[in-house]
């Protein structure tokens, strides 16, 4: 289903969107579940391109997961994840909003883990934007196996943006983790975009 746009059905469980193999989920656009229920979506299998541009909202969602862990080049290549209460109306960008979407306001859980784990691996969550609400977000990028010192682009370019702080409602104390402990590649976290 490339480019597909998919939402998660309101019948009270959590939404697991598993995508494998080549091109899987490929610029595809997921909605997920209303709070209190959470989305996963999950990229594995071999070939290229898995998750590649995938669009996950879950603004209204109690939480999103997202786990890249394919030995293909290319899983989640410029994925956008927006988390729980990101409110994206006025926000500038295409961003999220301080202000929030006060359906998935409280303890919510964002958390994105890249995994490269073949020799040569290629690009695995590069270019990825993690848009983070109030809740926070945790990014995990890590090179096993025989991906260490032969992976290309691990997170490379990846950026997690903070809520801006408008003045009104003040979310400066958002938890943020972006975590690179054997990437050679170079993330960044911001406030503003």
């Amino acid at each position: 289903d490339n480019g597909a746009e998919r939402t998660c059905a309101d019948d009270g469980h959590d939404c697991t969107l598993t995508c494998s193999g080549f091109r899987a989920c490929f610029k595809m656009t997921i909605h997920g579940p209303p709070h209190p229920h959470k989305l996963h979506v999950i990229c594995t299998g071999g070939g290229g391109a898995t998750c590649y541009e995938i669009q996950v909202h879950g603004e209204a969602s109690a939480g999103v997961r997202f786990t890249c862990g394919t030995t293909g080049n290319e899983c989640g290549y410029y994925a956008d994840i927006f988390c729980p209460a990101c409110d994206q109306e006025d926000a500038p960008n295409d961003g999220c909003d301080a202000g929030g979407n006060s359906g998935s306001a409280g303890a919510s859980v964002c958390a994105v883990s890249c995994t490269a784990s073949s020799s040569g691996q290629q690009y695995t969550c590069d270019g990825m934007q993690v848009y983070s609400g109030p809740g926070g977000a945790e990014v995990t990028c890590t090179e096993v196996g025989d991906a260490q010192d032969t992976s290309v682009g691990t997170c490379g370019n990846l950026q997690l943006h903070a809520p801006p702080d408008d003045g009104t409602t003040a979310v400066a104390a958002t938890p943020l983790s972006l975590a690179c402990a054997s990437c050679k590649s170079s993330s960044t976290s911001s406030s503003e975009w």
